[in-house]
């Protein structure tokens, strides 16, 4: 239900004053910002000026929640008084990002039942400082949902704490975002992707939420001497996704120097003001999130956060940590596409021991979805994640495999993967074996056995094969007459298995078994497949 006050006033204009400015009291109920005291809100009685010392409003006194537009503005107002805000019980509609300020809490009267509302592809909350430092923020007992589509309305954040530190997200529900939660650092890093060519422009990285027209950015690189060499201009403009050379900036540089001599892989960052960078330290605690594209997305030095105690489920990616190090995550992970996912640059992260993960990777739950997600399984370290650690947690179904693709240098303490193999594809020539008495019969669909299907398309390179038993004994377990291999020649990773519909009777016990066998890297490939 959407509160209304019958009316439609302007929102309260909260205006600021020293103690020693303050207009003459006699007007009730009447707010000012006092900038020289540490109760920044201070409330006209009608006789005099005091402090609100609690320092909370009660965002229903700011106007009227009633059509979208003033929702909107109504909210806006309270936070605008920089003054704790305090959200009573109903629907609050929006349609425009609401900001907010350090120092400052949010909070309802609960998850289920204070609900922000928004059909719109807008961040909802982000700091009114973005993207500089922000710190001491704290949300909670809240229910912030996108309407409009489910697994992600592109552009659509639930609360972006882009350069937001030493802040709590506590008992808050997601619903529906392209991001539940987003957490970067203010810098803002880039890369250079390809040697300029002109004097002006920089091809980078994506710049679709980096970057805009008029920011200010330093390029880092060294020198011929092996010196640090950093170039800063101001961009002019940022190249559009029709643009041939999409992703690129336009850069007026400080100075009589030019782009051509930047070498690929330079680091182009946002010029930090005097009050430096932020982002990190931020809690996560008691949150659910469902149906987003990314449930929590650290990445661009996003850096030790903490997950802990929340329930992450039915999202295309749980968490996914990319160029950010030190972050700690411990929840419950309930068929999620991918549960957790170590892009490039992660780096000394930790999955804590006591997660549950729980039908991550579920094809026939995601077959039945309106997307699908692109790699299925509890959680995978891609290549260029680094020193991360995934301690024993409870893993209750076989789809929740641990995936490395990297090169051994992130650490896997628990089982699961001896008790429920994965059957992955493997790193080069990485030859894989499922044995089954039904391989003995294969179909004319690629050599796959009647009865069974793939997971996905197969990846490029891959040969697949039923083997003998009895012609090649050593090749398959003691017992078995036949097995499904597979061999992956290029080198790819896609998560990709065999498996059937099997039929079972009720009161009845079934036992499957499954191996996974991977020859080394240095192994030829299998000719006989």
């Amino acid at each position: 239900m959407t509160r209304s006050s019958g009316s439609q006033p302007a929102p309260t204009v909260v205006e600021s004053y020293s103690t020693a400015q303050l207009p003459a009291a006699g007007t009730r109920g009447r707010l000012a910002q006092v900038t020289d005291s540490n109760a920044r809100l201070w409330l006209d009685d009608g006789k005099r000026w005091s402090p609100l010392l609690d320092n909370v409003v009660n965002v229903l006194s700011f106007g009227a929640v009633s059509s979208v537009a003033a929702t909107t503005a109504t909210m806006q107002a309270a936070l605008d008084s920089r003054a704790d805000v305090y959200l009573p019980a109903g629907a609050y509609h929006v349609d425009q990002p609401l900001r907010f300020y350090s120092g400052q809490t949010v909070f309802g009267d609960g998850k289920s039942v204070t609900q922000i509302i928004t059909a719109e592809p807008i961040i909802v909350f982000q700091s009114a400082d973005y993207p500089m430092y922000t710190r001491d923020v704290r949300f909670r007992d809240l229910l912030i949902n996108n309407t409009a589509q489910a697994y992600g309305v592109p552009g659509s954040i639930g609360i972006d704490f882009t350069g937001v530190s030493f802040s709590q997200i506590e008992r808050v529900s997601m619903r529906g975002h392209e991001i539940g939660i987003r957490g970067r650092d203010t810098a803002l890093r880039t890369w250079v992707r390809k040697k300029p060519t002109t004097a002006t422009r920089l091809l980078v990285t994506a710049t679709d939420t980096l970057y805009t027209g008029g920011e200010h950015v330093t390029v880092e690189y060294p020198g011929d001497n092996g010196e640090k060499t950093d170039l800063t201009g101001e961009v002019t403009s940022v190249a559009p996704h029709d643009d041939a050379d999409y992703p690129a900036l336009d850069v007026a540089w400080d100075g009589n120097v030019t782009a051509t001599s930047v070498p690929v892989g330079a680091l182009v960052r946002r010029t930090l003001p005097p009050s430096g960078a932020g982002g990190y330290y931020v809690s996560v605690l008691d949150c659910e999130i469902a149906t987003c594209g990314r449930g929590i997305s650290l990445t661009n030095s996003g850096n030790n956060w903490t997950v802990l105690d929340g329930r992450v489920a039915q999202n295309i990616t749980g968490v996914h940590v990319e160029a950010a190090v030190g972050n700690r995550i411990s929840s419950a992970f309930e068929k999620n596409g991918l549960g957790i996912e170590f892009g490039p640059g992660a780096d000394a992260n930790t999955v804590i021991d006591g997660c549950y993960f729980e039908a991550n990777g579920n094809l026939k739950f995601w077959h039945e979805q309106p997307v699908m997600p692109p790699v299925l399984g509890a959680v995978r370290c891609r290549p260029g994640a680094i020193d991360n650690t995934i301690e024993p947690g409870l893993f209750s179904n076989g789809e929740d495999t641990v995936v490395d693709e990297g090169d051994a240098r992130n650490t896997y303490s628990g089982a699961h993967l001896q008790r429920f193999p994965s059957i992955v594809s493997g790193h080069s020539n990485g030859q894989n074996i499922l044995f089954n008495g039904d391989f003995e019969v294969p179909s004319a669909d690629e050599n796959v056995a009647d009865g069974w299907f793939r997971s996905t398309t197969a990846p490029a390179g891959t040969v697949l094969g039923i083997e003998d038993g009895s012609k090649d004994p050593a090749t398959l377990p003691a017992g078995a007459k036949a097995a499904q291999r597979w061999v992956l020649g290029d080198g790819r990773n896609d998560l990709f298995f065999l498996y059937r519909d099997v039929a079972v009777i009720p009161g009845q016990w079934y036992t499957f078994t499954a191996q996974t066998r991977a020859t080394p890297r240095t192994a030829p490939p299998c000719t006989a497949c």
